[in-house]
């Protein structure tokens, strides 16, 4: 081996190429083994993985981001228990107490106008509204005396003079009134109205067994009344309608014809019975006339009631 480190018969290598001394190709089986890499001692032990590496990005991330932050529960103050002022009336449970006595009056009267024979008087229309606003005053005085017992209440919660002025306006004049305005229309859709008695006295007339008693004449502000008793002193029932067969005639010729829907009356009358009703005529006659006459027909045959003296 020369002082270059390679062999005189040229297998060595040289130690560096060079332009003069070129690297020959190598051959697998003349190369020597490279000796392997080994771990130092502890490698293992002190190794540390890197920051950048993945793993450990995604630990830091989970590791630095705060966590959910759940809404808080919405606050709400506690409703106030503020005993309500000396003297100060629920003004909305009056006027309710009011309405309730009012309307069962009211419902109470009309079903007794539907079902009632006459009119039955202005008095009994009186009542609801009276009865309504006594009970209104009684509840708001009650209402103010004891109003420091109670929790403060809403916008219509007022001084005991204001309720007292709201209850006579809204249910003394309303109530009556309305009250005024219902009897009006049950009068009306009935017929079953007051008014004034003109008949000076009952008058009789008898045809055949029947006997047909003019009692009285009302004049009404839409209707004339006329009440009848029909006696059948037969002994065969006999049929008296009033559409298109009964007439209450003054002695000027004018005639009333009857309304049979607002009437009470029995068309059969059975024999040996006497039986009442009231005949309703549409208007009234003329002004002046003191002299009617009642005409009612069975069959084929009338039966005409002359002279009834009439008041003016």
């Amino acid at each position: 081996m020369d002082e270059d480190g390679g062999s005189a018969g040229g297998a060595a290598w040289a130690a560096y190429p060079s332009a003069d001394n070129p690297e020959p190709a190598r051959s697998p089986w003349s190369t020597p083994k490279r000796p392997a890499l080994s771990q130092p001692d502890g490698g293992q032990a002190n190794w540390a993985e890197s920051a950048g590496w993945p793993d450990s990005a995604f630990e830091q991330q989970e590791q630095q981001s705060p966590p959910a932050r759940e809404p808080e529960p919405v606050r709400r103050k506690p409703p106030t228990t503020e005993p309500a002022p000396a003297g100060y009336v629920r003004l909305v449970r009056v006027l309710l107490v009011a309405a309730a006595v009012l309307g069962l009056g009211l419902v109470i009267n009309l079903v007794a106008t539907f079902f009632a024979d006459g009119a039955g008087g202005t008095l009994r229309w009186l009542v609801p509204p009276a009865i309504a606003l006594i009970a209104a005053m009684v509840v708001a005085l009650i209402d103010a005396v004891s109003s420091e017992d109670r929790p403060a209440g809403g916008r219509l919660d007022v001084p005991v003079i204001v309720a007292i002025v709201v209850v006579l306006l809204g249910v003394g004049v309303g109530g009556f009134a309305l009250t005024a305005g219902v009897e009006y229309a049950a009068g009306y859709i009935t017929g079953k109205e007051s008014g004034e008695d003109r008949l000076l006295k009952p008058v009789a007339k008898t045809t055949a067994g029947l006997t047909v008693t003019v009692e009285n004449v009302t004049y009404t502000s839409h209707f004339t009344r006329v009440e009848v008793a029909v006696s059948n002193g037969g002994d065969q029932s006999l049929s008296l309608p009033l559409d298109g067969q009964a007439a209450f005639t003054g002695e000027d010729g004018n005639s009333l014809k009857a309304d049979g829907f607002r009437s009470q009356w029995k068309d059969s009358i059975a024999a040996g019975s006497v039986e009442r009703g009231t005949i309703t005529f549409k208007g009234h006659l003329p002004e002046g006339l003191t002299v009617a006459t009642l005409t009612l027909k069975s069959g084929d045959a009338p039966i005409a009631v002359p002279g009834l003296a009439l008041s003016n």
